[in-house]
């Protein structure tokens, strides 16, 4: 911990040699103390360089002291930290935080009024329940009606907030989005001429907007009717991931009206749109191995850091010899977690990744390792260490409204709730009712399914790589299979 205003003065110093990002990470886990907030208000009023000043703002955010309140009020008319301010807002627990947020929420000619209104909802404020529903189709491009376009990040604050009086009109909303055939019409006629002429000039008009150079013609292959169809299936995604966030939302108020409206476009596009389906309090009369397959979610709480089942972090817990693996350049790779298999409880399959070089491919090849004990071993090269280094957490999580996640994976221990899911997932269903952090079920891949490397692999897991601590791309999702004989595991990940 930092102990006094010296030791926040020499990080700060510091962070202007490693970079603002190292500031941020420690920043928010050690400078909470009264001595730190100090320090970092000075920073902020005299610092010239605007990242690390930025990053103080962040961190001044995430304390939420009342003593910062003047401080904070300022930095509402600067152009660089008007955000952080309302997000300070947001976070601090006073009436006058909330009221002031209040009056920037309801301001429709304020730049910072969604994000205020969106702050609001995380403290619980129903004052911006109209604010929000008029925000979720303010931005819609004309003359496109209701429903074909939305703000999602305002339907998701409206399903934290959970007031009732939203759902008349979301309701409205859910069935307008419905029209799926009617938004895939708009998306086609605004992308216009999609002959090879008017390719080649959206190119070129793309590259100059970057200041990048201009192609002179098209790749080879170009198609106008294969990216018309590229166009009618983004916009079918695009159209079901607007109708599971409002059911979502309808869902969360426990109203019959809501649950009236989710039933309705249900039968409508022909697929559940109510998990319940796949996750009945009672499942006595549900056949798995015909209807679904059992599934358990990992929330990722805190926990044991020798917990010998099912762990992110911490040392593996093995169940025969230690066979740690070995990256290429002949290093430990770092433990990443591992997995009871609840099909065979006396099985633990591990993971390991390389975290010191960037592998950008569907598989991480030789940068990664997953298998079984008792049974397998890793596919790459192994030494018979217990113990090594461990996947550092490197995700900068404090950057809403939620309370802060702890800095390090060292004791994650998640409890393991039980469902079903289907088989498989209805076409087109953009964001399935489904946890992304889960042992067994049915794999989301993102894009794509994985190319296995025999079909006697089971899957075994998906997580999400941010919030297991090592982002690989753009929210990444990380997927496991093993091979029940062999002991012998493939893992992948896949992103947007």
């Amino acid at each position: 911990m930092v102990d006094g205003i010296e030791s926040v003065d020499s990080l700060i110093e510091n962070a202007k040699v490693a970079g603002p990002r190292s500031l941020l990470h420690r920043l928010v886990k050690e400078c909470s103390r009264s001595s730190g907030r100090e320090a970092l208000e000075r920073t902020l009023r005299e610092d010239s360089d605007q990242p690390i000043a930025a990053a103080a703002a962040h961190a001044l955010g995430t304390i939420a002291s009342a003593e910062s309140m003047h401080l904070m009020l300022e930095l509402l008319g600067h152009p660089t930290f008007a955000f952080e301010a309302v997000r300070y807002l947001a976070r601090t627990d006073t009436d006058e935080a909330g009221d002031r947020l209040i009056d920037i929420a309801l301001d429709i000619d304020e730049p910072l009024s969604e994000v205020a209104a969106i702050g609001a909802a995380w403290r619980g404020d129903r004052r911006v329940t109209s604010r929000l529903l008029d925000l979720v189709v303010e931005d819609f491009p004309q003359p496109m009606p209701a429903g074909r376009f939305l703000n999602l990040a305002a339907v998701h604050a409206l399903t934290v907030l959970g007031d009732p009086a939203a759902v008349p009109r979301l309701a409205d909303y859910l069935e307008k989005a419905a029209d799926i055939a009617g938004l895939v019409e708009y998306r086609v006629a605004e992308a216009g001429d999609l002959s090879a002429e008017a390719e080649l000039q959206r190119q070129q008009d793309i590259h100059r907007s970057i200041g990048a150079t201009p192609p002179d013609s098209l790749a080879p292959g170009y198609d106008p009717e294969e990216r018309r169809q590229r166009i009618i299936a983004s916009a079918t995604s695009e159209a079901n991931q607007h109708i599971d966030a409002l059911a979502e939302a309808l869902r969360s108020f426990d109203d019959q009206a809501g649950r009236d409206a989710v039933a309705a476009v249900s039968s409508v596009l022909g697929r559940q749109l109510d998990p319940e389906l796949f996750r009945p309090e009672d499942a006595v009369d549900l056949q798995p191995e015909d209807l679904a397959v059992a599934a358990w979610s990992l929330d990722l709480e805190l926990g044991d850091p020798d917990h010998h089942g099912t762990r992110f972090g911490g040392q593996p817990t093995w169940r025969s010899s230690p066979t740690w693996p070995l990256s290429a350049s002949g290093k430990p790779m770092a433990f990443w977690a591992q997995f009871e298999i609840p099909w065979e409880p006396e099985k633990t399959a591990y993971l390991f990744i390389d975290t010191t070089e960037e592998a950008w491919l569907d598989d991480l090849g030789d940068s990664a390792a997953l298998f079984v004990q008792p049974g397998g071993t890793p596919a790459v090269p192994w030494v018979s260490d217990a113990t090594g280094p461990e996947v550092p957490d490197g995700i900068q999580r404090d950057t809403k409204y939620l309370p802060v996640w702890p800095h390090s994976f060292t004791s994650r221990v998640p409890s393991l709730t039980p469902y079903y899911e289907p088989r498989e997932w209805p076409d087109g269903h953009f964001q399935a009712e489904s946890p992304l952090n889960k042992i067994g079920g049915t794999p989301l891949p993102i894009q794509r399914e994985p190319q296995l490397p025999t079909p006697d692999y089971r899957f075994l897991f998906q997580f999400s790589a941010d919030a297991a601590g090592f982002e690989f791309g753009d929210s990444a999702e990380c997927y496991g299979y093993v091979d029940p004989d062999t002991g012998s595991g493939f893992f992948h990940w896949d992103c947007h």
